[in-house]
């Protein structure tokens, strides 16, 4: 039976990840992952070294592409409207992709929205829960919202970005020039941030660590090895977690709420602590109802949502 094939592109600001998406009749689609390039400011270079990576052959079989990418996109014109982390304003990124890639079929997407459609087909059955949100936990904080089974992206395409909503009136400056966004307390710095200021606390355990090379998979580490500074880091990211997930669930009353992304994988230190904070703040069904999942694919959710999203799985 003919496979058809679609690639999937994940644009972070490290790495570009790249993967194909294979449908074949009445089986369900499998991603396989290609491996990755380094990000490049000028997208022209991005997307012709990733065009090398794929390589003509494989691109001649491919009937499409989706791109997910970190910033405020304009999904049905294919522009990046605007990504602070990448420095980006306007990018004409479907018209860019087309001329690099060779492809005619290109989509377009927040990276946020593409792991959820990815977490929402891969990894929750396609319809096991039909109202779902997807929380995207790396350098920021991102997300993406299905309702009935389909992506919501609101009337700018700019819905689930739980990252800015407000934790404090007057907090620590955000990168999108708002104050005390969710994102400056639980993106990635912001943990690392945490932990420099809880091990001063902990001066045997303190000369261990250098606060220039901390980061959450060694706050991981080190909680596993039990060090007191290391579980109070997670105990605290935790329960602020849980205040947005409780705005979440009081907002959408989700079936499940998918974690992902980096940060997501010292889930086991956290949860707890987020759940519990979470039930303080919901009603008790709702609550009590919804399902708090870890990915177990959170490496390839965005390019695998694209691919699906340009594939129109669903």
């Amino acid at each position: 039976m003919k496979k058809t094939k679609f690639l999937g592109i994940d644009i972070g600001g490290t790495t570009v990840k790249a993967g194909i998406l294979e449908i074949s009749g009445d089986k369900k689609p499998d991603f396989l992952k290609l491996g990755e390039v380094k990000f490049r400011k000028n997208p022209d270079e991005l997307l012709s070294n990733l065009s090398n990576l794929v390589g003509r052959h494989l691109l001649n079989k491919i009937s499409g592409a989706g791109i997910a990418v970190a910033g405020d996109t304009v999904t049905e014109r294919g522009i990046v409207r605007f990504s602070p982390n990448f420095g980006w304003k306007n990018i004409p990124l479907k018209k860019i992709a087309r001329r690099q890639l060779g492809l005619s079929l290109i989509t377009v997407e927040n990276d946020a929205n593409a792991a959820a459609y990815g977490a929402y087909i891969f990894e929750c059955g396609g319809g096991k829960y039909p109202d779902m949100v997807c929380l995207t936990l790396g350098t920021g904080v991102g997300g993406g919202i299905i309702i009935d089974g389909k992506l919501y992206r609101g009337a700018t395409s700019s819905a689930g970005e739980f990252g800015h909503i407000n934790y404090k009136e007057d907090g620590v400056l955000c990168s999108c020039g708002s104050k005390g966004c969710f994102e400056r307390y639980l993106g990635r710095d912001a943990i690392t941030e945490r932990a420099i200021r809880i091990i001063r606390n902990y001066p045997a355990q303190k000369k261990r660590y250098s606060p220039d090379n901390l980061t959450p998979k060694i706050i991981s580490e080190a909680a596993g090895r039990k060090e007191k500074w290391a579980l109070l880091t997670w105990e605290e990211t935790g329960r602020i977690l849980g205040i947005l997930l409780s705005d979440i669930v009081n907002i959408f009353n989700p079936h499940a709420i998918v974690l992902a992304g980096g940060v997501s994988s010292g889930a086991g230190f956290f949860i707890k602590h987020a759940r519990r904070e979470m039930l303080r703040r919901t009603f008790k069904t709702s609550g009590y109802t919804v399902k708090i999942v870890v990915s177990r694919k959170p490496d390839i959710l965005g390019a695998a949502g694209a691919a699906a999203l340009s594939a129109r799985l669903f």
